[in-house]
């Protein structure tokens, strides 16, 4: 019956990072799109940001998620956890707009497809977290198929390599330290990411006003541009798909107790391996 019960879960996390995957995967494509036409990466990360603020507050209250310990954060535990948090969430985004800005999204991707061995490692620094033998071992072909592409890659450009990889990596962290506070707190995972988009767009804004606004307000003529509409449209369905991706991603984070990343590699080790 634990068995039963285990295979049952594992599966569903699976299925969940499908989901994932091509949620993120769509959502990039989206991004370039946007990017293409409409140059302001920090406006993309406003967009979600804010996508994140509005519907996460409808669902909760659909599905009847009060708030729960949240409230009882202590001032301290709050700055030194949940603000950085908020600060690595809008800071990775820009990074990520970047540098699918800046390369093509096949390579950004890849380079995002990293993210296990960046949690791996720094579970191990920061958290003292110990893997097993198989998980190690997976990382191998993660290395070499990031190292392939970029070799390989013909539209290479360095600040979209080093943007792709410290967006990996502060995704990485949120994974890392998400999970702290989940552990920690026993507040409700999607509680945790609406709380997050909050201060993550309270921050954010200013950053937003003083470099994108601007050249936006100066540079773009909303009205005599004729692709503006589809920009609208393509902006919308970019921060519907980001939200959808950050609710699936937390989800996980909940169900699976170890950073998705890292639990995919351990899901398809042990499910081939008849879950012993």
């Amino acid at each position: 019956m634990t068995d039963r019960r285990q295979i049952r879960e594992a599966t569903r996390i699976f299925i969940l990072c499908v989901f994932w995957y091509l949620i993120s995967s769509s959502n990039n494509v989206i991004g370039k799109l946007v990017l293409n036409e409409f140059p302001y990466p920090m406006t993309l990360t406003m967009v979600q940001l804010l996508s994140i603020s509005l519907y996460s507050g409808p669902l909760l209250k659909c599905w009847n998620i009060r708030p729960g310990l949240q409230s009882s954060f202590s001032k301290d535990y709050y700055w030194k956890l949940i603000i950085p948090l908020a600060f690595g969430k809008f800071l990775s985004s820009v990074f990520s707009h970047i540098s699918i800005w800046k390369v093509p999204v096949s390579f950004a991707h890849t380079v995002k497809a990293s993210m296990p061995l960046f949690t791996v490692v720094l579970s191990r620094v920061l958290m003292g977290e110990k893997q097993t033998l198989p998980v190690y071992l997976s990382l191998i072909p993660i290395i070499m198929g990031v190292a392939v592409a970029t070799v390989t890659e013909i539209s290479f450009d360095l600040v979209g390599m080093w943007s792709a990889l410290i967006a990996t990596c502060g995704f990485s962290l949120q994974n890392i330290f998400s999970k702290k506070v989940l552990h920690d707190t026993g507040v409700h995972h999607l509680r945790l990411l609406h709380m997050l988009g909050q201060l993550a767009l309270l921050m954010f804004t200013p950053v937003w006003a003083i470099f994108d606004l601007w050249n936006i307000i100066q540079h773009v003529n909303i009205k005599q541009d004729a692709n503006m509409f589809m920009i609208f449209i393509y902006l919308f369905a970019d921060g519907l798909l980001n939200w959808l991706q950050n609710v699936v991603a937390f989800s996980l984070l909940h169900l699976g107790g170890v950073s998705y990343s890292t639990f995919r590699m351990k899901f398809l080790y042990r499910f081939y391996n008849g879950m012993d």
